[in-house]
């Protein structure tokens, strides 16, 4: 039988493809290299007999010697004439795309796995290596088809499930993902790595109940998570549970002090509690550790500030302006501490300071404004600037009261009735709404109901002496 065979393709060493070969150039020595493209197909369209089957095992026994002493190019060549003789082996097509995944052209091992799997569908060794193929190209649908195929031939293996579910995730297949780490937890040993994974489908949809009991799962597994104890712990926030978001970034800074995420979201859940006297200590503990930090000094002040420590805050306030003069939020902090003690000019220095920095800042010209509203001054300049705030922000209560307040100041009691009314519809239980739409009624004459709204402050803020006053 004539084996030889005339190349479609000039011989090129290192091209992408499969090789095609002549035999009497094997037979003299002479290995030519690989063409551009694979082709299993034989001059004779005939059926191997059992004489090409030998022929085809003899070549394939030479590839494999060829593969082991190192000439992986010659292995590739006899490879290559083994499935040209046998077109319907799988195990020549795996050797041939394992030689040139080693001689690193992965296109040419994925153009005879594809080819191998036409005539072989089922056979695991070209699916699992197709599957390795597909996710190193990104080609996440390929893949998963193939793991699927997989799956119908045998159970696949704990890290082929983790494969897909990544797969189906990636492909926000999320149903699909939670169904095949399911499988894994059941079959194989729990790892927090795979809890982690499922409750962060959840929180990409949004279903924050599931994703804390994933999260939970996690923390029993890995104590020290510090992904799960963040999420943990914003989901605590969110949900107004601060003694639990507490705990949860208390052992966030136990477990990792050097994570300034940790330190700053303790800071934040004290803050929210007025836990300012234990702010303090915690506070210098981590600037111990970030001994530079503008936020942290930043922080300090406000907490003096709380406590009424007015020296003590400034200095804070300072030293963060010291550290970094760009950030406008001490600044901000200075001001209102000013305006507090009622040091109006160094209250309105630093909110002048803060428009320097950010001249569209809404937070600072609504409280410029306000200020100025307060001391019934330059209420023209204070509208101007309630009114850009108030631009960017239109449905803000804050912005709103402080438009309806300047109104009120100017004696446009209408106009400033109907800001508060906006206010109110966002903000009912604001206290210092009420006692302002108070002051709107009794100016408009209407004493009953300005009567009813000083009430309502007073219930809302009851320590507040000049609003039990108002309503008595």
């Amino acid at each position: 039988m004539n084996n030889t065979f005339t190349p479609k393709a000039p011989f090129t060493r290192g091209s992408i493809g499969a090789v095609l070969v002549a035999c009497a150039c094997v037979a003299c020595g002479c290995i030519p290299f690989m063409p551009g493209r694979v082709d299993t197909r034989l001059e004779n369209s005939s059926p191997p007999d059992s004489l090409q089957k030998d022929a085809a095992l003899d070549r394939y026994l030479t590839g494999t010697v060829s593969e082991e002493t190192g000439d992986l190019w010659k292995a590739a060549v006899y490879y290559q004439l083994a499935w040209l003789l046998d077109s319907t082996s799988a195990t020549i097509p795996v050797s041939l795309a394992d030689v040139y995944l080693k001689l690193g052209e992965v296109e040419a091992a994925r153009i005879v796995l594809e080819t191998g799997r036409r005539t072989c569908p089922e056979n695991q060794d070209i699916l699992e290596r197709l599957v390795k193929i597909y996710l190193r190209a990104n080609r996440l649908g390929d893949a998963a088809q193939a793991l699927e195929d997989l799956a119908k031939v045998r159970e696949l293996r704990g890290r082929e499930l983790l494969q897909l579910g990544e797969i189906y995730t990636r492909t926000r297949c999320f149903d699909d993902a939670l169904a095949v780490y399911g499988k894994f937890l059941t079959e194989h040993t729990p790892i927090a790595a795979v809890y982690m994974i499922i409750a962060r489908i959840h929180i990409m949809r949004r279903d924050t109940a599931s994703a804390d009991t994933a999260l939970r799962k996690v923390i029993e597994f890995d104590p020290h998570n510090q992904q799960a104890l963040y999420f943990l712990g914003d989901f605590a926030v969110n949900r107004g549970d601060w003694r639990a978001a507490e705990r949860y970034f208390r052992e966030a800074v136990h477990y990792d002090s050097t994570e300034f995420r940790n330190w700053s979201n303790l800071l934040y859940v004290l803050a929210e509690q007025k836990k300012y006297e234990q702010t303090l200590p915690i506070i210098d503990l981590a600037l111990d550790y970030f001994p530079d930090s503008p936020v942290l000094y930043e922080l300090k002040g406000r907490s003096l500030q709380s406590l009424h420590r007015t020296d003590d805050a400034l200095e804070a306030f300072d030293k963060s302006i010291e550290i970094d003069s760009t950030r406008t939020t001490p600044h901000m902090g200075k001001a209102l501490l000013y305006h507090q003690i009622g040091k109006w000019d160094l209250s309105e220095a630093e909110y002048r300071q803060v428009l320097k920095l950010d001249p569209e800042n809404a937070l600072a010209l609504n409280n410029y404004a306000y200020m100025l509203a307060e001391r019934n001054v330059r209420l023209g300049e204070a509208l101007d600037m309630a009114k850009k705030a108030l631009e960017q922000s239109p449905d803000n209560s804050s912005y709103l009261d402080t438009c309806g307040w300047i109104y009120y100041r100017m004696g446009l009691h209408k106009k400033a009735l109907g800001y508060i009314e906006r206010a109110l519809k966002s903000s009912p239980d604001n206290a210092e709404l009420n006692a302002h739409l108070g002051s709107i009624y009794n100016a408009l004459g209407k004493i009953k109901k300005a009567r009813q709204a000083w009430r309502r402050a007073a219930e809302l803020e009851p320590d507040n002496q000049e609003y039990r006053n108002l309503a008595r």
